[in-house]
């Protein structure tokens, strides 16, 4: 269950209202897109191209979820979610590497380094820099394609694709 947000003067863009759900606000979202956009540049040197909802179903292929959890100030849960082969080209592009078994035996590694990375830069930018925040180990699992499509259809997940992958992005508060 996600929480409502509001404009919180003084302490970044969201403030949550309350405990029942509530789709985020247009703002937030572009917010989060644009946060997306400069990690995956600035990291694996990857550009996203957005995307309509429908483009994001998918049929088949081996999917991961990325996710962590924060405290503090405020709590909630960061997710990602990618299909499998994106894992290893963030991995050969913020190793810079070619070689296929290092990419392979690095690929989780480099999503959840990549999660990480987009929360601490979420956290600062929605909330604020002066608020303290405990940071879980970012995990990551397989998800299913039904788990992956029922993503893509909550109203609090951002959707973008990369070299013609699909990345789902889903911040809950």
């Amino acid at each position: 269950m996600t929480d409502q947000y509001q404009r919180s003067p003084g302490r970044g863009l969201l403030k949550p209202i309350n405990k029942r759900s509530a789709q985020m606000q247009s703002e937030d979202r572009e917010t989060l897109l644009r946060l997306l956009e400069v990690v995956l540049e600035q990291l694996a040197f990857m550009f996203i191209e957005e995307a309509e909802k429908e483009d994001l179903i998918v049929k088949d292929g081996e999917y991961l979820h990325v996710s962590m959890n924060f405290s503090g100030f405020q709590h909630g849960k960061i997710e990602m979610a990618l299909h499998g082969g994106m894992s290893k080209l963030v991995a050969a592009n913020i190793l810079g590497i070619d070689d296929e078994e290092m990419i392979k035996q690095s690929a989780n590694d480099a999503v959840k380094e990549l999660l990480n990375i987009y929360c601490g830069q979420m956290l600062t930018t929605i909330f604020s820099s002066e608020d303290v925040f405990d940071l879980s180990v970012p995990e990551v699992n397989n998800i299913s394609i039904d788990e992956w499509n029922i993503m893509v259809d909550d109203s609090n997940t951002i959707g973008v694709k990369i070299e013609e992958f699909p990345l789902l992005v889903r911040l809950s508060i």
